[in-house]
């Protein structure tokens, strides 16, 4: 198999592994922990705190004292270990930590994936990167399948009990998967010395660019509304009435669709720039929100409305935070493209979703204790939505 083929397999299991864990997690907290909103939240922004400390390490260590891909492998493997143990812990400390420690090895790893994949393709080819991380929301989509036609479908016979519990053990299998085919597939395990002597040279490796930081600042609003989105929607779609073994699947209709327009991507950038697709990208993120307000005003909610919601999830991934990593891209040069990589995670997964994570679990509690609806906690991102798609012609100035 080519490198492309495996990156795209790469892409497939690293998401498999997300898609299996991440959507449920809130779910898995709440009605399983039986934690409360503000637990709950505390508990997925470990993910985040450990989006400032990996990144961190991961931008002196990759491509300076090792490379990449076996950085890569290493932290697919010990993902796996602590994935085993989250499904044994109980209560609200232990988990913390333990949660914590797989957050950390495994955060960093789709940026690696990501600056790997483009330092792969070349400077000039980054509009190929969509037909590549495409296999990614295949992925998620795989796991959303598995869950509910397979492992949490009662009519299939499995010889132990079928809770959410379990689906941790089965992502630790698919992570070791990744590790070992990171290290059997992608052999450039040696680190330029020459790209190692202009680290040594420029002693930083994030440029001090204007328009840079502009872009970080709408990422990180950005990222704030997608946390209250992985948050809510589970919890949203069970007290409306949705079986708990088909949430996954119906999350995953918004990776469906996120399908089709990685698949169009490279012709949407041709066509109208990354300026207009971002822009498209924040307009869907509001359609998104707007449509969960008045679903939650309703007394009988149509599903299929929220559905409509959910598809939107692809339009945005795909027109707004698939185009943000391209973009990102244009700013890198082979010495600091893995440090940029890591540092735009460190803006997202760090402090974005840590404000979403905790805001977010602080107004799920009052949404719903107060006003016995979602509509307080769905007008949050919505309002942040808006703002990025004002900002997004003020900040996105470069070709």
């Amino acid at each position: 198999m080519n490198k492309k083929g495996i990156i795209s397999s790469l892409f497939f299991l690293e998401f498999f592994v997300l898609g299996t864990y991440q959507p449920l997690m809130s779910l898995y907290c709440r009605d399983y922990l039986v934690f409360s909103g503000l637990e709950t939240g505390l508990i997925l922004s470990t993910a985040t705190v450990a989006a400032f400390i990996s990144p961190a390490m991961t931008m002196i260590l990759a491509d300076r004292i090792i490379s990449a891909e076996k950085l890569l492998g290493i932290l697919q493997l010990l993902s796996g270990v602590f994935l085993v143990l989250i499904s044994g812990v109980r209560h609200l400390m232990p988990l913390f930590l333990v949660y914590l420690l797989m957050n950390i090895f495994i955060t960093p790893t789709n940026a690696l994936l990501n600056s790997i994949t483009f330092k792969n393709l070349g400077s000039k080819q980054g509009n190929r990167f969509g037909s590549i991380r495409v296999w990614g929301t295949l992925g998620w989509i795989g796991a959303a399948v598995f869950f509910t036609f397979f492992w949490m479908n009662p009519k299939v016979p499995i010889p132990f009990e079928r809770d959410l519990g379990t689906v941790f053990p089965v992502a630790a299998a698919v992570s070791f998967c990744c590790g070992i085919i990171v290290f059997s597939g992608l052999r450039n395990y040696g680190t330029d010395k020459k790209v190692h002597a202009e680290y040594t040279r420029t002693g930083s490796s994030i440029p001090k660019d204007k328009v840079l930081w502009g872009f970080f600042l709408l990422c990180f609003l950005f990222s704030v509304q997608d946390r209250y989105y992985f948050l809510g929607i589970s919890p949203f779609l069970k007290d409306v009435g949705v079986m708990e073994s088909n949430i996954l699947f119906i999350i995953s209709i918004g990776q469906m669709s996120e399908v089709l327009f990685m698949l169009l991507l490279s012709r949407l950038l041709g066509t109208f720039g990354i300026k207009r697709i971002m822009a498209a990208g924040a307009a869907a993120s509001c359609l998104r929100y707007m449509i969960f307000l008045i679903c939650s005003l309703n007394t009988f909610v149509p599903v299929t409305a929220i559905v409509c919601g959910i598809f939107f999830h692809g339009l945005i991934f795909a027109l707004y935070m698939a185009v943000a990593i391209i973009y990102l891209d244009s700013f890198c040069t082979a010495e600091n493209r893995a440090a940029l990589h890591q540092f735009y995670y460190i803006v997202t997964s760090g402090a974005g979703s840590l404000v979403g994570n905790i805001f977010g679990g602080i107004l799920l509690d009052i949404s719903l204790s107060v006003f016995s609806n979602y509509f307080i906690f769905w007008l949050c991102p919505g309002l942040l939505s808006l703002a990025v798609l004002l900002l997004v012609p003020k900040f996105i100035t470069r070709s």
